[in-house]
């Protein structure tokens, strides 16, 4: 049996959506939702309930429970928007690079993020404590309010990942099960789209017609995700159950693989970036994609081609 009858196509196999930490990939989408963003601020108050009731730790342990209430809903009020604004700005500039760099950038975005919520807080407690007690070392209040940031982001981050699966899988126009919601394969394509017609090898229209209509057919360029091409285009971004090798194919002079992970279109490239050992191109929308050297002879011809 050959690689390409062994290959999963949409008509044939039903797609898995990405698991675990692959899911980052889509969840800045999930952060701008408005349905999230709700869910982001209450799961913050209902924090700050709880760390005022039941554990009145660090330099609120001195104030009274009114004063405890009033310190943790001014601090939530306070920091909630930049951290939630934060959290989906660094999933998005993020969404090309591998899963275990999205969720080491979102660890670190937190962690700078509680150097200015400890201001706030010192802020805040002077401003409600009249005794003028003297606060916990500013060493151990960032320690204790980092650990509470990242319980609630890593909340955050849960919801949305299981969000961006759940669409995916209706997305792929199957049930939980990612079937038909009977246990059978059910073809992809878009919702509200008419099923796709039987695609001929090596046509553009084996690679567009899976793409969904809202990311449009401007393709900036793609890479492989698991078993799925992440295809990214002026308009958004999706995921693909396709080879890149047929995607290749598919696509034709379009554009060029210049990376055993990546093709990118020709009228998308805006240069070539040199870091250190590293050659990367610059594309449309400030996205940068490594060359290999495998393919950079090929990458320098065609862009001395394409030079007026």
């Amino acid at each position: 049996m050959d690689g390409s009858s062994a290959a999963p196509t949409a008509a044939t196999e039903s797609p898995h959506p990405p698991r675990g930490l692959a899911l980052l990939r889509l969840a800045h989408r999930e952060m701008l939702d408005w349905s999230l963003i709700q869910a982001s601020f209450f799961a913050t108050a209902g924090l700050a309930l709880v760390a005022a009731v039941v554990v009145p730790i660090g330099i609120v342990a001195q104030l009274g429970l009114p004063e405890r209430l009033a310190y943790w809903s001014i601090c939530g009020l306070l920091c909630w928007p930049p951290g939630h604004a934060v959290t989906a700005a660094i999933l998005y500039l993020m969404r090309s690079r591998p899963p275990v760099l999205i969720a080491l950038a979102a660890v670190a975005g937190v962690l700078f993020l509680s150097l200015p919520f400890t201001a706030v807080g010192y802020g805040v407690y002077g401003w409600l404590s009249a005794e003028g007690a003297a606060p916990m070392p500013v060493g151990r209040f960032f320690l204790n309010l980092a650990v509470l940031a990242l319980g609630v982001s890593a909340l955050v981050h849960y919801v949305a990942c299981q969000r961006a699966r759940t669409r995916f899988v209706i997305a792929a126009g199957g049930g939980a099960d990612g079937g038909d919601g009977n246990g059978g394969p059910e073809p992809v394509h878009a919702p509200g789209e008419a099923e796709p017609v039987p695609r001929v090898a090596g046509s553009a229209h084996a690679f567009f017609d899976r793409l969904p209509r809202h990311v449009g057919r401007d393709v900036i360029y793609a890479n492989v995700s698991g078993h799925y091409l992440h295809v990214v285009t002026t308009a958004g971004t999706c995921l693909v159950l396709m080879r890149l090798s047929d995607a290749v194919l598919a696509l034709g002079d379009a554009g060029m693989q210049v990376h055993r992970s990546y093709w990118v279109a020709h009228r998308h490239i805006d240069g070539v970036i040199q870091r250190g050992q590293r050659t990367l191109l610059r594309l449309t929308g400030a996205h940068e994609i490594p060359v290999s050297r495998t393919h950079l002879a090929s990458v320098r011809a065609a862009i001395a081609v394409e030079a007026p």
